[in-house]
């Protein structure tokens, strides 16, 4: 019963500092820059343009991609098969 009574008499002789919770509740976060969206390049067009308006297989797409990683990390095979959707649905636009 002693023992439990020291540790609470410890614990109730620290303050609690009041200014730190402060600080980390207002710390100033810091600033997002804007990078906005990716604009492709006429190199990704050159690798992206004979897939559009077929249906590509993996294989093809695998190639695509990694061609794709190589000049611009902004690639994923997500994003190469929702752009060639795009492509497919609107037309060959760009």
């Amino acid at each position: 019963m002693k023992m439990i009574f020291q540790t609470v008499k410890e614990t109730e002789k620290r303050p609690y500092n009041n200014q730190l919770h402060l600080y980390l509740a207002h710390k100033p976060q810091p600033k997002r820059t804007n990078i906005g969206r990716h604009q492709i390049t006429q190199e990704e067009l050159a690798i992206i343009n004979p897939l559009v308006n077929i249906v590509p297989t993996e294989e093809q797409i695998s190639l695509a991609l990694q061609a794709l990683i190589n000049v611009s990390e902004h690639w994923t095979k997500k994003k190469l098969r929702d752009h060639l959707s795009y492509r497919n649905r609107k037309g060959n636009q760009e």
